[in-house]
């Protein structure tokens, strides 16, 4: 991704994603999120979802465009109410 003509973020995406798991702001940081395979219900999930929570695939993509300072992205992080259990490196 590019603003203003400089490179800002790299990340991976699947095709047919519009979010990603693994990404790197430049000069900032990078990050990688894995999911809680046990223990992580779908059906809650999307229960989740409708109450609110967000998609952690989504918010990685949009915090590596949006937020360029770690300390920064290490608060959205802890404090974004996730719709599935994951964690982030």
């Amino acid at each position: 991704f590019t603003r203003g003509g400089n490179a800002m973020a790299s990340f991976l995406g699947m095709m047919g994603s519009l979010g990603t798991h693994t990404g790197m702001r430049y000069n900032g940081y990078s990050l990688n999120s894995n999911a809680r395979v046990q223990n992580n219900n779908q059906t809650q999930t999307l229960l989740n979802t409708q109450h609110g929570s967000l998609n952690f695939h989504w918010v990685a993509r949009l915090f590596l465009t949006e937020i360029p300072h770690f300390e920064v992205a290490v608060e959205a992080f802890r404090t974004t109410n996730f719709n599935a259990p994951t964690y982030f490196l």
